[in-house]
């Protein structure tokens, strides 16, 4: 009986040490390899136009951080944030390594995101009317999301960061013509699955792009701050790659091997660009010196010389 007793007592002190531990956010639930938070609404900070999800990691609560050892309850938290319909604008930041997935919710009044471990956003609505949206993560996978500027009269930035790997996952981000530029930056690896990234201007900056066929790149203008990738479907009339512009025949696969010799090309012709300056300087040059010559001397002496 007193077994019983203290396996019940046991099973409400872990509860609420992994609420404390999850920043009372939701319903939590312990598995063998982690602990995850289940989100509500209600338990999220809120104000007038905002409402603030933060995240902790285990290491967050340092008090209890013991307990939670004796406990078996030192292991990694993640946060799922799923079917809610938020009726504000959205900030959600994550600490201490911890792990955040939102799939099926609707932003109607956008979203800011900044978590440091692992954050996937899936099947979710993010309205992007606002001027700047910006979501990062140390590895970040967009999947199933269809990311566009709402107000097509105003300038919008779509901004998606990783420390380490980003992936891009069956979705479409931006829309051109509609005064959109879209940046995608990592650390290590930008992947491209099944997705169309369409905008008036793109900015892709990373060690290595990948990008399977079903792919796309629409633009005006293409940045590509790369060390390496493979082929990559592009129309845009504008590539700059590694801070040199290139002018690009438009709806065409591009490989790193073609880019490289379009610059070899354009490398080729500034070479005769300035071999022909610099003979058209020598030769001026000569012709600037007979001319003064000519000029320096006395009328009757050219003509005996022409006679």
């Amino acid at each position: 009986m007193f077994n019983v007793i203290k396996k019940f007592g046991l099973n409400i002190l872990k509860k609420d040490v992994m609420k404390i531990m999850t920043n009372n956010l939701g319903k939590v639930v312990e598995e063998e390899d982690k602990i995850i938070c289940y989100v509500e609404k209600k338990k999220c900070k809120e104000d007038k136009y905002h409402y603030t999800i933060p995240c902790f990691g285990n290491a967050y609560q340092y008090n209890y951080k013991e307990l939670a050892r004796k406990l078996n309850l030192d292991k990694p938290i993640c946060y799922i944030i799923e079917n809610i319909d938020f009726d504000k604008r959205v900030s959600i930041f994550g600490y201490n390594d911890c792990e955040v997935i939102i799939r099926n919710c609707n932003f109607e009044y956008g979203l800011y995101g900044h978590i440091n471990s692992k954050c996937t956003i899936d099947n979710s609505y993010i309205k992007t009317f606002l001027d700047n949206t910006s979501i990062s993560a140390k590895n970040l996978t967009i999947q199933n999301m269809n990311i566009k500027n709402e107000l097509v009269y105003s300038k919008c930035h779509l901004n998606f960061y990783a420390d380490n790997k980003l992936d891009i996952i069956d979705s479409n981000i931006g829309r051109k013509k509609e005064k959109t530029n879209v940046t995608l930056e990592s650390g290590d690896g930008i992947n491209l699955i099944n997705s169309k990234i369409e905008s008036d201007a793109i900015t892709l900056k990373s060690k290595n792009i990948s990008s399977n066929e079903k792919s796309h790149l629409i633009t005006d203008k293409l940045n590509l701050n790369v060390e390496e990738f493979n082929d990559l479907n592009i129309d845009t009339p504008l590539i700059i790659y590694n801070g040199q512009s290139i002018i690009n025949k438009q709806n065409q696969a591009l490989s790193q091997e073609k880019l490289l010799l379009k610059l070899k090309r354009l490398e080729f012709l500034e070479i005769l660009k300035k071999l022909k300056e610099r003979c058209e300087k020598v030769n001026n040059a000569r012709v600037s010196k007979i001319k003064t010559k000519l000029d320096n001397q006395p009328l009757i002496k050219v003509l005996k010389k022409d006679n």
